[in-house]
């Protein structure tokens, strides 16, 4: 299998000639964009050498340059899912690739409600999010946050029952993320009992951390309805 790294770009073959970039140039015949569910990607296809990144002193160009894929054979596999899943097999990551949906959530905007059903499991390409609880009496805490290159949604999943959580976006930015979908998630885990044992240890962490934010939450509103009611 031949895998390459190769940035994203959607300027055409003649743009690509003007990049000053011979490998670039000398592959420009087999570049070609198409759409995917995670959205349009750049692709070269049965290449025979491996790109670490494009090179170009085009400033307007460097602004477009968004994202990495790796190929395999001229299939694609998402560069986050090769960083999160670095257990799962070629094949396994392909699949898996081809079930990504690609959502962006406005600065603050709730993307899981605690109480919730969970039926995604998110890995985040741009932006971050908060980890938010609230208390019985309305007060919330952040107690955690989460950053591009990472995932959430996974503890339910695997543990079961309803979101422990709030999670919303960035307050000042707006997040992207690239999601599978139950179904999907599941036959990964089950195919890949160390991807599972991975997320299952970075879950228990990520629950004793809830559990310690829920008690200081429910402590603060305890402590404050007795300050209210000597007051």
């Amino acid at each position: 299998m031949v895998r390459s790294w190769l940035r994203q770009n959607q300027h055409s073959n003649a743009e690509a000639c003007r990049c000053g970039n011979q490998h670039l140039i000398e592959l420009r015949q087999v570049i070609k964009t198409y759409e995917t569910a995670a959205g349009p990607v750049t692709v070269l296809k049965n290449i025979n050498l491996q790109i670490d990144k494009m090179v170009t002193h085009d400033a307007d160009l460097a602004r477009r340059v968004t994202r990495t894929v790796i190929l395999s054979d001229g299939e694609i596999i998402d560069e986050y899912l090769a960083r999160i899943f670095p257990a799962l097999t070629e094949e396994q990551l392909i699949w898996a690739t081809h079930h990504l949906e690609r959502q962006t959530y406005a600065p603050g905007s709730v993307i899981i409600q605690e109480g919730g059903t969970p039926d995604k499991f998110y890995l985040i390409t741009k932006g971050y999010v908060e980890v938010v609880l609230q208390s019985a009496t309305g007060q919330k805490l952040i107690v955690s946050r989460i950053n591009a290159g990472q995932y959430f949604g996974e503890i339910e999943l695997i543990h079961g029952g309803r979101h422990i959580a709030t999670i919303q976006a960035a307050p000042t930015s707006e997040v992207e993320v690239v999601t599978l979908d139950r179904e999907t998630f599941d036959r990964l885990m089950a195919e890949s009992r160390s991807t599972w044992a991975e997320l299952d240890r970075v879950a228990h962490e990520r629950m004793a951390e809830n559990a310690a934010g829920r008690n200081v939450i429910e402590g603060s509103s305890v402590t404050a309805k007795k300050v209210a009611d000597h007051g």
